[in-house]
């Protein structure tokens, strides 16, 4: 935030590019009122539509209110339709809510946009795995630790799949990983797992 006040202060002629910097800036820290008012001028201004509807979507999203979140990543997408994020939020709220499927059409619709984004695959493969498409569900998993094979909580899953599937070998390894990255590993789930590891 202080940051982008310095470089207005700087650059007064690029005052209206810095609203949706300090509007993130703003939500990352707790202040959404500000933060909401920042977004709302960018969209009057014309400047950045499509990341700012996308961030006022975020901000309703995690204060509770899907509905809204939902009509401003769909207002992203009407000035972007290739805005990945947006389908991700779409993708994301239609999870919460236990439709999966559509949210596996969301989740396919942005990695066409972002083929990068191993947190987009992660929920992926959870939403496969919730309808029983287990077999893509590992596939998506598995590319999620491909793109980022840091990635602890994808490398459980991981596991809790090939759990899910009886194939307990696998279930370890994948699980072994995911602690040494210093994910917290349900302790049933080790205990399961025990008999195994000969």
């Amino acid at each position: 935030i202080a940051l982008a006040r310095e470089s207005v202060e700087k650059n007064p002629e690029w005052a209206d590019y810095y609203d949706l910097p300090l509007a993130i800036g703003y939500a990352q820290t707790g202040r959404a009122e500000e933060s909401i008012k920042l977004l709302f001028q960018s969209i009057a201004k014309d400047i950045n539509v499509a990341e700012a509807y996308y961030n006022l979507g975020l901000l309703y999203k995690n204060s509770g209110d899907p509905g809204r979140a939902v009509d401003c990543f769909n207002k992203a997408l009407e000035s972007d339709p290739c805005f990945a994020p947006a389908y991700y939020g779409l993708g994301v709220v239609e999870h919460d809510r236990g439709e999966f499927k559509k949210a596996i059409g969301y989740y396919r619709k942005a990695i066409l946009f972002d083929g990068a984004n191993a947190a987009l695959y992660n929920d992926l493969a959870s939403a496969c795995f919730s309808i029983r498409q287990y077999r893509q569900a590992i596939a998506y998993g598995r590319k999620a630790v491909e793109i980022r094979p840091d990635f602890a909580s994808a490398f459980y899953n991981l596991a809790l799949f090939y759990y899910s599937l009886h194939q307990e070998k696998e279930a370890i390894q994948f699980c072994d990983k995911a602690t040494v990255l210093g994910y917290v590993v349900d302790p049933e789930l080790l205990k399961k797992l025990e008999p195994y590891r000969k």
